[in-house]
């Protein structure tokens, strides 16, 4: 019986072999690329925030000729409401003139941690399949995990990219909501999904830079499919563990502000 299930076992050998090369050709040409790559604001995306503050502005310009109308006008006089309106219209117009280089200052900071985080010589394009520590099955459902995360994660770069430059685009909304009355606290928000948003890449690099020195470690080939499922699997909440340390969501460990 044994020797009738040699064949299966050496398929079933080859197939995890194959596997394990497609994730870890995943994990460094789709990873490498994506989560170790500076992420820079291209012309369209300064666009948009350049245009999400100019109509931001317009409005809070209308706005504020509304408030001074009222100021000088007894008869639309609101109990001084009217002159706490205009100071947070000077204040929001300062915060909107300098909103647009927020994402990108906060992208320059995250692009030095993910370049001193980054790998001597990025991710290894090859790794040796690994020795039989692991059953075939085993590894080959490892690999499949592998590869399926590494994918789930190249889809959240190309979102997280989108919502760096959506997140920008909002925030002289959210100055403009604020100073029309609105809780402090909102802008607050926001600001913290913005440092998600960005900085949940240097926690992934942190990541990949351990995943790389597992790989690495002596004694550890036949275990580098478990690391790599594990590490990959952490990269995925990585997001939601970053947000709930920032106070967003249940769980949250800061205070609102």
């Amino acid at each position: 019986m044994a020797g009738g299930l040699n064949p299966w076992g050496a398929v079933l050998g080859r197939w995890a072999a194959q596997i394990w090369g497609l994730a870890v050709h995943l994990v460094a040409g789709v990873l490498g690329r994506v989560a170790l790559a500076p992420l820079v604001l291209p012309a369209p995306a300064w666009a948009v925030l350049r245009t999400s503050r100019t109509l931001a502005l317009g409005a809070a310009g209308l706005a504020l000729a509304l408030a001074l109308v009222r100021t000088v006008w007894p008869a639309g006089r609101a109990g001084g409401r009217a002159l706490t309106v205009v100071g947070r219209a000077v204040a929001g117009g300062l915060w909107m003139l300098l909103l647009p280089q927020v994402p990108a200052a906060l992208l320059a900071v995250n692009n030095a941690l993910v370049a001193a985080l980054r790998p001597e010589g990025g991710l290894p394009a090859a790794v040796s399949a690994p020795t039989a520590v692991l059953t075939p099955a085993l590894t080959l459902l490892l690999g499949i995990a592998s590869a399926a995360l590494a994918g789930y994660l190249a889809v959240f770069y190309a979102a997280r990219a989108v919502e760096v430059v959506l997140l920008g685009a909002l925030g002289p909304w959210m100055v403009l909501w604020w100073w029309a009355g609105g809780r402090a606290d909102g802008v607050g928000r926001w600001a913290r999904e913005l440092v998600a948003a960005v900085f949940v890449q240097s926690a992934h690099a942190l990541l990949l830079r351990l995943l790389v020195l597992l790989w690495q470690a002596p004694g550890t080939a036949g275990s580098r499919p478990l690391f790599t499922a594990g590490v990959l699997w952490a990269m995925t909440q990585a997001p939601s563990l970053l947000r709930r340390s920032l106070g967003l969501g249940p769980g949250g460990t800061l205070p609102r502000w």
